[in-house]
C-alpha cells in the first residue's frame, strides 16, 4: 500500500504553527466543526480532545473523522476510519506533546479526560499548491 501523503503534503502537514478544523456529523445529522491541534503520527493523523467535547464524541459515535489542515487556500483534506485512546496516561501523553509542538504549556492539561483520535487517512485531497496537477 502507497503511503497516504506525498513527500510535500507531509512537509506541509509537519510545518509548526497550522492548526486543524475537526468536521463530525452530531447526532441530529447536523454539521459541526472545531479547531484543534494536530500532530502526524506515522502515516495517521492524531488531534487529541477533551471527553466530553461534542466533536470527540461524535467521532466515537461515527468511528470517522474528516480533518483540514489550511494555509491561505492551501490545504489538505484528511478522511478515514479511526482509533481512539481513551488510556489516561498516553492521552495526557499525547495532549502533553501538542502542547509542547504549539509552544503552550503543557501542564495545563493535568487531570483532565483526554482522548487522542487517530485518524487512519482513507482519503487525502490537496488544494491550492498542495493539488497535484
Amino acid at each position: 500500500m502507497a503511503a497516504p501523503f506525498s513527500p510535500t503534503v507531509r512537509a506541509f502537514l509537519d510545518t509548526r504553527g497550522r492548526f486543524a478544523v475537526v468536521a463530525t456529523v452530531r447526532a441530529n445529522g447536523r454539521p459541526h466543526q472545531a479547531v484543534t491541534w494536530y500532530a502526524l503520527r506515522g502515516d495517521d493523523l492524531l488531534v487529541n480532545g477533551r471527553a466530553d467535547r461534542e466533536w470527540v464524541a461524535s467521532a466515537r459515535r461515527e468511528g470517522w473523522l474528516s480533518v483540514t489542515v489550511a494555509d491561505g487556500y492551501d490545504h489538505v483534506i484528511v478522511s478515514g476510519p479511526i482509533t481512539l485512546i481513551n488510556e489516561p496516561g498516553a492521552a495526557i501523553a499525547d495532549i502533553t506533546e501538542l502542547a509542547r509542538r504549539y509552544g503552550e504549556d503543557p501542564g495545563d492539561f493535568a487531570g483532565q479526560s483526554r482522548t487522542t483520535v487517530l485518524v487512519h487517512p482513507e482519503r487525502v485531497a490537496c488544494h491550492g499548491a498542495l493539488a497535484e496537477r
